[in-house]
C-alpha cells in the first residue's frame, strides 16, 4: 500500500474531525444515558410479563411463551439495531461527504441518516438483521456491564450450557472475524447509493471478487495505526494514574487508589476505542470502493469542512459536555464513584450468617462473620414443634443435615440429639452470639405451622435490649405489619424481587431487601426519599457487587463478605488491572477473588 494511500483514511476522518466527535460522543450518550436505563427497566417488565422471578433459576424458553414478553424482546432487539445501523449510517456518510468535499451542516447529514436508517425495517432489508444479530456482542461491547438485568441473564444462560456454551462463543467469533470483510462496502452503498440491502450486498460481493486479500490489507493498514495509537494512550494512562497514585499515598493506599482510578476511565476509554475503530472501518470502506472505481484520490484539494467560529464553538461545548456526562453516567466507575460515594459507606451483610465462611446460620458462621468486618448477619429463623425460634433456612432438614424430616418435627430439646452437627441454634443463642459488635437482620420463615412466631420474636430481642441493634425482615407483609403493632421499636425489612407499586407507600415498613438485578439508582433514591432503607441480596461475584455499589444502597447482602469488602475497597478485579498493580505495587490479588 502507498503511503499517499494510507493517508486517505485519514484525511477523510480529519476533515470535519470536530463534528464527528461530537457525533461520537453524543452517540454513546444517547446509548448510556436513554437507551440503556430504559433497556434495564423494561427487562424487569419483560422478565414479569414472563413471570419469571430470575433467570438465574428459571428456563428462558418462558420469555417465548408469553406474547407480551416476546414482542418487548424484539422491540428492544430492533432498537439495538437500529442504534448501530445509524451509526454506521451516519459514519458513512461522513465519510463520503469528506471525500466529496461537500459542505452540507452536520445537522442535516445526521438527520439524512437517522430517515434512511428506518429503511432497515422494510422487508426487503430484513436480510440484514441476521447478520446484525452476530455482531451484536461487539456492538454493545462498549456497554459491557452496564446491561443489568440482560447482563445477569446472559450469565445465567452461559451456566446452563456448560460445556456447550463454545456452541454460541464459536458462531459469535466467527462472524466477529468474517463479517466486516464480507460486509466492507454495504454500509457504504446503502448509506451513498441508497441501495436496498439485497443488493448492496450484491454489489458488495462483485467489489471484493479478487480483491479480497487486498481489501483485507486495506483494513489492517487503517487499523493499525489506531491500535498502536490507542496502546500508546492506554499506556500513558496507566502510568499516569499509577504516578499520581504513588505521590499521595503509601505502598497499600496507593495500589487501591490506582485500582479505582484506573476503573474511573477504563470502560469510557473503551467506549471511546469502538467509535473510533467504527470511523477507521468506515472511512476504510469508503476509500476503498472509491478506488475500485478507479476514483483514486478524493474530490478537489482542500483542507478541513470550513467552519464558522461559532459552530466550532459550539461543538466544543456540547462535545466536553457529552463526554463529561458520559464520565458521570456511563456505568463506569467514575461515574458511580460521582453518585455513590458518600459519606455513609455500604454496609456489608453476611448472608445466612456469612455461608461462605463457615455452616450457614450457626453460631460459627455469626463468629466468622463477625471477624470479616460485617457490619451486620442475616439470618433465617423457623419454628419447632414446641415453637421455639431457631436458625434454619429451609423447612427441611434434609439439605443442612441429611434427615428426611421437618423442623416442626421435633421440639428444640430433640432437635440437638436429631440434627447435632452442625448443631442448630435457638435465636436467644445467635443474639447472644452477635451481642452489640455486629446487628442482626432476623428473616422470619413461614411454614403454615408457625405459634406465633411474631410475638415470640420480638419478646426475645425485647429481653435481651437487642431493639436497636436487632431487625426483623420476611417475604410476608402480613408479618411484618403484625410486628410493627406489637413492637414499633423494631425495625421491619421487606425481602422481594419486584416491587408492585402500592408496595412503596406501605408506613409499616421501615426499609427493603431487593434483588441485586431488579435494584436501579432510581428505585433507592425513589424509596430513599420516603426514608426507607434499601438492601441488596444476595451479591457472590465481582459483577453483582458492582452494580449493588453503582446503585448506593445501604448494605449488600454476601455469602463472603471478604469478597464484598475487596471489591468496595479495590474495585473491580480484571486481569489488565492485576498485572499493572503487580507491576507497579507487587500486589496480586489472593486467587479467591479471581471470580468471573
Amino acid at each position: 500500500m502507498e503511503s499517499g494511500e494510507k493517508g486517505q483514511v485519514w484525511r477523510l476522518l480529519a476533515w470535519d474531525w470536530g463534528g464527528l466527535l461530537c457525533f461520537q460522543a453524543a452517540h454513546k450518550l444517547a446509548g448510556f444515558l436513554c437507551i440503556l436505563p430504559l433497556f434495564r427497566g423494561d427487562f424487569a417488565k419483560l422478565l414479569q410479563k414472563a413471570s419469571l422471578q430470575t433467570l438465574a433459576n428459571r428456563d428462558w424458553a418462558g420469555l417465548f411463551l408469553n406474547p407480551q414478553a416476546l414482542a418487548l424482546a424484539l422491540g428492544w432487539l430492533a432498537v439495538f439495531f437500529y442504534y448501530f445501523y445509524l451509526e454506521a449510517l451516519f459514519l458513512a456518510m461522513y465519510c463520503q461527504r469528506a471525500w466529496s468535499r461537500e459542505r452540507n451542516s452536520l445537522w442535516k447529514l445526521f438527520l439524512r441518516a437517522a430517515w434512511r436508517g428506518l429503511e432497515l425495517f422494510r422487508p426487503r432489508n430484513w436480510g440484514l438483521f441476521p447478520a446484525m444479530l452476530l455482531l451484536l456482542p461487539a456492538v454493545v461491547w462498549p456497554f459491557a456491564g452496564s446491561l443489568g438485568l440482560a447482563g445477569q441473564g446472559l450469565e445465567a444462560l452461559d451456566r446452563r450450557l456448560g460445556g456447550w456454551a463454545w456452541l454460541l462463543r464459536a458462531p459469535a467469533l466467527a462472524a466477529l472475524v468474517c463479517l466486516p470483510l464480507c460486509f466492507f462496502f454495504v454500509f457504504h452503498l446503502l448509506a451513498a447509493e441508497g441501495m436496498e440491502a439485497p443488493a448492496a450486498c450484491r454489489a458488495s460481493l462483485r467489489a471484493l471478487k479478487g480483491r479480497k486479500i487486498w481489501a483485507l490489507r486495506q483494513l489492517l493498514w487503517a487499523l493499525a495505526p489506531l491500535a498502536l495509537g490507542l496502546l500508546l494512550v492506554y499506556l500513558a494512562a496507566v502510568a499516569l494514574t499509577a504516578g499520581l497514585s504513588s505521590l499521595r499515598w503509601q505502598q497499600e493506599e496507593a495500589a487501591a487508589v490506582f485500582r479505582l482510578s484506573y476503573l474511573r476511565w477504563s470502560r469510557l476509554a473503551r467506549a471511546g476505542a469502538f467509535g473510533a475503530a467504527a470511523s477507521v472501518y468506515a472511512a476504510a470502506s469508503v476509500s476503498a470502493y472509491r478506488r475500485v472505481l478507479g476514483q483514486a484520490r478524493p474530490g478537489p484539494a482542500g483542507g478541513r469542512a470550513p467552519a464558522s467560529p461559532l459552530v466550532r464553538r459550539m461543538r466544543l461545548i456540547a462535545t466536553t459536555a457529552a463526554l463529561a456526562a458520559l464520565g458521570v453516567f456511563s456505568r463506569t466507575d467514575l461515574g458511580g464513584q460521582v453518585l455513590y460515594w458518600t459519606e455513609a459507606p455500604v454496609q456489608v451483610v453476611a448472608h445466612r450468617g456469612g455461608a461462605d465462611l463457615a455452616p450457614e446460620n450457626t453460631l460459627e458462621a455469626l463468629e466468622a462473620a463477625r471477624e470479616s468486618g460485617a457490619d451486620l448477619a442475616e439470618i433465617d429463623v423457623r419454628q419447632t414443634g414446641d415453637g421455639a425460634p431457631v436458625l434454619l433456612h429451609d423447612a427441611s432438614l434434609r439439605r443442612t443435615h441429611g434427615l428426611k424430616a421437618e423442623i416442626w418435627d421435633f421440639n428444640f430439646e430433640e432437635l440437638k440429639t436429631a440434627a447435632p452437627e452442625p448443631p442448630i441454634p435457638s435465636l436467644i443463642q445467635a443474639v447472644r452470639q452477635a451481642d452489640d459488635q455486629m446487628g442482626l437482620m432476623i428473616e422470619l420463615k413461614l411454614s403454615g405451622w408457625d405459634r406465633s412466631l411474631a410475638e415470640r420474636t420480638a419478646a426475645i430481642l425485647r429481653g435481651l435490649r437487642a431493639e436497636g441493634t436487632c431487625s426483623v425482615a420476611s417475604m410476608d407483609l402480613d408479618m411484618l405489619a403484625r410486628i410493627k403493632q406489637i413492637a414499633p421499636e423494631l425495625k421491619t425489612i421487606y425481602i422481594a424481587s419486584l416491587l408492585r407499586p402500592e408496595d412503596y407507600e406501605l408506613e409499616y415498613l421501615d426499609g427493603y431487601s431487593l434483588r441485586y438485578n431488579f435494584l436501579t439508582p432510581a428505585t433507592v433514591a425513589r424509596l430513599r426519599r420516603q426514608g426507607k432503607e434499601v438492601y441488596a441480596w444476595t451479591v457472590n461475584n465481582q459483577r453483582s457487587i458492582q452494580w449493588a455499589l453503582y446503585c448506593q444502597p445501604d448494605g449488600i447482602i454476601t455469602d463472603n463478605p471478604y469478597l464484598a469488602r475487596f471489591f468496595m475497597e479495590s474495585g473491580r478485579e480484571n486481569k489488565a488491572l492485576e498485572f499493572w498493580t503487580g507491576l507497579f505495587y507487587g500486589y496480586w490479588a489472593d486467587p479467591i477473588f479471581q471470580l468471573d
